[in-house]
């Protein structure tokens, strides 16, 4: 049965508390009634008892590492983000990990650099050249990927615009010039979803 209960909870009793505040559960109550309503083609939606599943009300006794991930197209459930490392070259696997779910490619790139780069100069080897898909690219990695010196080929993700049409961006200042000459500065640091971007005016 769906609602069996595990021999033992292995999960800290942190996990097995909610930790939503008032307002995000009624918003998981909304998500719910409106998946119920709509039946939408999310796989598993149309299921009996189907339900908006999510890290602040979900977990796994048997298994409290497990996450519920966030894939379109994909049915919301408990797993393992596994992230594998491979050389172009010769087609073998340099570096296996498993992180959880709950977060997204590009928030795991930094680890699985540093502990990779770690391995490799253990060898003897100097590592020159990244290549990934655009599910790592974001502009703290690229940023890093140039402080370590490792040349990144990671195309960027769709909504990305870069500048405006004709404005030059000054790297040394931090700063953009409008055709008319004039500086857009850089104002600050704001969290969007996860990424960090920066605001200009």
């Amino acid at each position: 049965s769906r609602d069996r209960k595990a021999k033992e909870n292995k999960a800290p009793k942190e996990q097995q508390e909610i930790t939503a505040s008032k307002k995000e559960l009624q918003e998981i109550k909304r998500r719910n009634k409106r998946w119920r309503e709509d039946q939408d083609m999310r796989p598993g939606a149309k299921n009996k008892g189907s339900r908006y599943t999510s890290n602040k009300t979900h977990y796994s006794p048997t298994d409290p590492d497990s996450r519920i991930s966030v894939k379109p197209g994909k049915a919301r459930k408990l797993n393992y983000l596994c992230n594998i490392s491979v050389d172009t070259g010769g087609h073998v696997i340099t570096d296996v990990q498993a992180y959880h779910a709950d977060k997204k490619d590009n928030q795991y790139l930094q680890d699985t650099v540093a502990r990779l780069n770690r391995r490799l100069r253990k060898e003897g080897m100097i590592w020159e050249h990244l290549l990934a898909d655009t599910g790592y690219s974001s502009g703290e990695n690229y940023a890093y990927l140039e402080a370590k010196g490792i040349k990144s080929y990671i195309p960027p993700h769709g909504t990305y615009k870069g500048g405006p049409e004709d404005f030059k961006y000054i790297k040394e200042g931090n700063y953009w010039l409008c055709p008319q000459g004039k500086k857009v500065t850089f104002r600050k640091q704001k969290l969007e979803k996860g990424t960090l971007k920066d605001n200009y005016f």
